[in-house]
This record gives C-alpha cells, sequence and structure tokens, in this order.
C-alpha cells in the first residue's frame, strides 16, 4: 500500500536538446610544452615568471614572488598517476592571493546552451592546504565554477565538472568563453594543485524540468522509467528524488542520480524501493 508520496523530478535539457559538442581548447592535456626548470618531481615551466612556455595558458598571480603557475612533466616519475599523458597543469600558491592558469576560447557564449566544464585536479605532498578553483567565464563575467574536492587532505585526485545554462537572454552572450585554474590561499598558506585533461562541452537547446509525480513504490509496486536518446551523440542528465514536501527523499539509487545515454540509446531506469509504513 502506498503510504508516502514520492515525485521524481527531471532536471536538464539533454532530455530534448541537440547532440552534444566538444568547445576546442588548445592544449587540453598541458603536452604541447618547454620545461627548462628541473624539480625533484619532473622538469618544469613556470609561466609567471617567463620561464618555459605552454601554448595556449596565460598565467597570472596576486600572491608574492615565490608561486608558481606552469607545466610540470611527470613522464620520469615511475609509474602512471593521476595524470593523463606525460605533462599536467601545475600551480603552487603561496599566500596571500590567488594563482591561476587561464585561457580564452575561440567560442562565445551562446543562449539556450548548457555547457560542462571538467577536469582531473590532484593535491599533491608537501602542500599544507588543497585550495582551487574550476570556472568557466564570458568575457568578464565568471558564470560557473567548481571547488567540489576542496579541503581534503593530500595526497587526493579525482574529476571535478560544473554544469551552466545560459538559459533564453544572457547578459552575457557573444562573449568570449575562457575557462579558469585556480588556487586561493590565505597568508601563512601554500597550496599544490595539479590540473589535467581539460574540456569544455555544449548542449544547445532550451533548459526544461520535469515533473513526474506521484511514482509508486512499496506494498510490492514500482515504477520503471525509460529513457530514449534520440541523437547521434551521447547525452545526461539528472535525476533527483523528493518527497511530498519538497525534500530530497532517499532511495536506493540515494536522493539523486544521473542518467547517462549512449547514442540512440535507451535504458531503463526503476524507483524500486522496500516497502514503507
Amino acid at each position: 500500500m502506498l503510504k508516502t508520496p514520492l515525485a521524481l523530478l527531471i532536471a536538464g535539457a539533454t532530455l530534448v536538446c541537440a547532440q552534444t559538442t566538444n568547445i576546442t581548447i588548445q592544449n587540453p592535456g598541458f603536452e604541447t610544452a618547454t620545461l627548462p626548470i628541473s624539480s625533484v618531481y619532473g622538469p618544469t615551466a613556470n609561466l609567471l615568471t617567463g620561464q618555459g612556455s605552454c601554448p595556449g595558458w596565460t598565467a597570472g598571480s596576486t600572491t608574492p614572488t615565490t608561486s608558481f603557475a606552469g607545466v610540470i612533466g611527470l613522464s620520469t616519475v615511475a609509474g602512471q598517476g593521476w595524470w593523463d599523458g606525460k605533462n599536467a597543469g601545475f600551480i603552487t600558491a603561496v599566500g596571500p592571493g590567488t594563482v591561476a592558469l587561464s585561457q580564452t576560447l575561440s567560442a562565445v557564449l551562446q543562449n539556450n546552451t548548457t555547457y560542462t566544464l571538467s577536469a582531473i585536479v590532484a593535491g599533491q605532498p608537501p602542500a599544507y592546504v588543497f585550495n582551487y578553483s574550476i570556472e568557466l567565464w564570458a568575457g568578464n563575467t565568471r558564470v560557473a565554477a567548481s571547488s567540489k574536492y576542496q579541503g581534503l587532505q593530500n595526497p587526493f585526485s579525482g574529476k571535478d565538472s560544473v554544469t551552466f545554462s545560459s538559459g533564453p537572454s544572457h547578459p552575457q552572450a557573444g562573449q568570449p568563453l575562457m575557462i579558469v585554474l585556480s588556487s586561493g590561499v590565505s597568508a601563512g598558506q601554500t597550496s599544490n594543485v595539479g590540473f589535467d585533461d581539460i574540456s569544455l562541452t555544449a548542449t544547445p537547446g532550451i533548459a526544461a524540468t520535469n515533473v513526474l509525480p506521484q511514482l509508486a513504490f512499496g506494498g510490492g509496486w514500482y515504477t520503471a522509467l525509460y529513457f530514449t536518446n534520440t541523437n547521434a551523440g551521447p547525452v545526461s542528465f539528472p535525476v533527483n528524488f523528493i518527497d511530498g514536501n519538497g525534500n530530497p527523499l532517499n532511495t536506493p539509487s540515494g536522493t539523486s542520480t544521473t542518467v547517462n545515454l549512449q547514442p540512440r540509446g535507451a535504458p531503463w531506469f526503476s524507483s524500486r524501493m522496500p516497502d514503507r509504513c
């Protein structure tokens, strides 16, 4: 017998949008670089001091001159670690202030488009803190940022991403997109952060929120949903469960999940739950 109403909130334009495309980023894995500086971790380039180069990327800092922003060659390190390829972007921020690697893209912000920026991030010893941000800018305005793993203990690495929908009439529409990778620290702090495998995708379409209320569960009943991707490229969208009061509802899939559909794919998703009183 159904005792508690369940609502399924499906948020995201990818249910009805056009094909997702990859926006071109120059040197997204920092693989093309001149690394004239020797270090215990491998050869490096410090773009803040003009020692070496990394096409596509520029560095900036408001911290003391002992900070570092550039590239480190990790191919000489035994084995394969968190990085992809032979190089990675790297920031050592000595507080107080912020250090950043950035790249202005040829693409501009489009209306009715969902953007997803992602990167591998890693905190490396001997960092005292792990502070970072991956950011998407349009012109001189930051439109999205993520620091999902910020503050975790070193060493640590993981894939972080942030999604932003521009809406029908964004004030920065037409402005060049810019990617910013940064680390900010307070006085007396030092942060070492690595970045690799930077990507940015764009999915045209009007963002939409769809609600399916009163899905059955309990007493032997459950609801299964089937999603179909009619596009030639993969799409994904979040699914959030909420109760009758609008609060997150815990299910065997948690309070939310992400549905990933391959091209022309049609997996099913079930809200099946144990009986509830």
